[in-house]
């Protein structure tokens, strides 16, 4: 870290099984809040050992490169819980989409604008991304406002299902590479300046990374 330099405000980490305690905590406190918005969250309320079945499958995810899912902390409390951020290629070909939540205490202090930002930034100078897709409900005024703060673009809305069979109309924003490097590029690596990134599932022999990522 250089002279006048800031450390990191937030961690940004694969999920781990051992997380399963605090990502209950944050669940129970804050269902109300997370419930409309979260598909995972329709089965709550779930015990600590569905937490953790759920972790693991967010582990396997992530090794077998097919979602990429991050718990938000602070550098100094790894084990507190802010929030969450993911990347997946569920949308296409060099596309990925882009998801995220924070907890109530900790919405409005630009968690998740620096958690997208950091995710972006990886996704297209590393991972070969054409295309970024938020996908946001259409009473979540809040995850609308995270995804236009970051430059993207209401594209249309589409209907989606939820794990239950329910429909979901959401609002659909994008951005492409070329936006992203004429446009928004330097404003996503100043809210990324906040963000420590780890990329690797623990036990697969890398501690962190600060400039790359594995997909």
């Amino acid at each position: 870290m250089g002279p006048g330099e800031q450390s990191p405000a937030l961690l940004l980490r694969p999920w781990a099984e051992s997380d399963a305690s605090g990502l209950r905590e944050a669940i129970d406190k804050d269902v109300a809040h997370l419930k409309p918005w979260l598909s995972w969250t329709l089965e709550e309320p779930t015990t600590l050992e569905g937490t953790r079945v759920r972790l693991r499958e967010w582990v396997e995810q992530f090794r077998r490169g097919r979602a990429f899912r991050y718990a938000i902390t602070p550098p100094d409390r790894p084990s507190l819980i802010l929030g969450g951020a993911h990347l997946s290629s569920r949308v296409g070909p060099a596309a990925h989409d882009v998801g995220y939540w924070v907890r109530r205490s900790a919405v409005r202090q630009g968690v998740a604008t620096a958690a997208v930002s950091t995710l972006a930034i990886h996704a297209f100078d590393h991972g070969g991304v054409d295309r970024l897709v938020a996908r946001c409900d259409i009473a979540n005024a809040a995850s609308q406002a995270v995804a236009r703060a970051l430059g993207f673009r209401l594209t249309g809305s589409v209907t989606v299902q939820y794990p239950d069979g329910s429909p979901r109309p959401v609002h659909q924003f994008e951005m492409t590479s070329v936006d992203y490097r004429l446009h928004h590029a330097p404003r996503l690596r100043e809210r990324a300046r906040r963000v420590r990134v780890v990329t690797a599932v623990e036990g697969a022999g890398q501690e962190h990374c600060d400039d790359g990522a594995r997909w």
